[in-house]
């Protein structure tokens, strides 16, 4: 957590495009999103294999694929959290709610 120090578990959706793995918030700026944004790093997997990531948020303009393949993959489970938005949606309407959207792009943590 950014304010107490404390590692936080969080259940999310990776999703891999092009060999490239993504986090999206289709919640906004949640918890975790301004965790990630602060920390500049996550470890990702299940508790016996975590592995630790570098995050780089992407900026608006590049958001709108990635969230597009995000709501392919988990319309399902995200209807509530993207009113307006569908697998469908177009770049004007997935541009202009790009902003609401973190996207994080993962890339292993070469500090280690």
């Amino acid at each position: 957590g950014r304010k107490t120090g404390q590692p936080r578990t969080v259940v999310v959706n990776l999703l891999t495009v092009e060999g490239v793995d993504y986090l999206v918030s289709p919640r906004g700026e949640t918890q975790w999103a301004r965790n990630v944004r602060a920390a500049g790093v996550l470890e990702v997997g299940p508790r016996w294999h975590r592995e630790r990531a570098a995050a780089t948020e992407l900026d608006d303009a590049a958001k709108p694929d990635v969230v597009r393949r995000y709501l392919a993959r988990w319309y399902w489970q995200v209807k509530d959290f993207v009113p307006g938005l569908t697998p469908d949606s177009g770049d004007e309407q997935l541009g202009a709610a790009a902003p609401a959207i973190p996207v994080f792009a993962l890339a292993p943590d070469a500090s280690r």
